[in-house]
């Protein structure tokens, strides 16, 4: 469970940096970070602080058996969205809950205030870094997260939705059971009245 201290301590070692996602983890172990779970959130929360870490966070999710634990978790997929894509809206600044992830972040900036709290810009290129990486290691994962809150990502980010659909045409073309999703998918852009044209390959 992530508390305070972990936190502080997380914090510490990030502010060192590192040269790979393999000296982050020994650098938790050896200050008594389980490599988990909440590791891995902690991460890619501070991703988002350090630009630095986005790449370092994407060789992680592709080669580290911590990551695991998400193989058939879409909440990993909501992290990089809340993070990536809603972390920079002032109204969300102003609504942002104290949850573990914030804390965190707020840590690495000094800031315990989260009015003054100065919150990234999206970035979609790093968001696209972290989520091509999930893709290509649990490719369901983003497939199941679309099915479960598709009305919510055509609100608030149709590129996303495209971007979803292309990556799952590729593997449709080598996957039966990717082609049948894909087929299922396009189906269902089509039902809920989504303009066609924009899942045009």
């Amino acid at each position: 469970m992530i508390d305070d201290k972990m936190i502080a301590d997380f914090a510490s070692f990030i502010n060192e940096g590192a040269a790979s996602w393999a000296e982050y983890e020994f650098k938790a172990v050896v200050c008594g970070i389980d490599v988990g779970r909440d590791f891995c959130r902690l991460m890619l929360a501070a991703s988002v602080i350090k630009s630095s870490l986005t790449l370092t966070v994407a060789e992680g999710i592709l080669s580290s058996t911590a990551w695991s634990c998400f193989k058939t978790d879409t909440s990993l997929v909501s992290d990089i969205l809340e993070l990536y894509m809603f972390f920079g809206s002032p109204q969300y600044a102003r609504d942002m809950p104290q949850d573990n992830i914030r804390r965190m972040a707020m840590v690495l900036t000094a800031s315990v205030d989260v009015d003054s709290l100065e919150l990234p810009q999206l970035d979609a290129a790093k968001m696209y870094t972290l989520l091509d990486a999930v893709e290509r290691r649990f490719p369901l994962l983003l497939v199941k997260y679309y099915a479960a809150n598709a009305k919510t990502i055509h609100s608030r980010d149709e590129k996303l939705a495209v971007w979803i659909k292309r990556r799952l045409s590729v593997r449709a073309e080598k996957s039966e059971i990717f082609r049948k999703i894909y087929e299922s998918m396009t189906v269902e852009f089509v039902s809920n009245h989504l303009a066609s044209a924009v899942f045009m390959k």
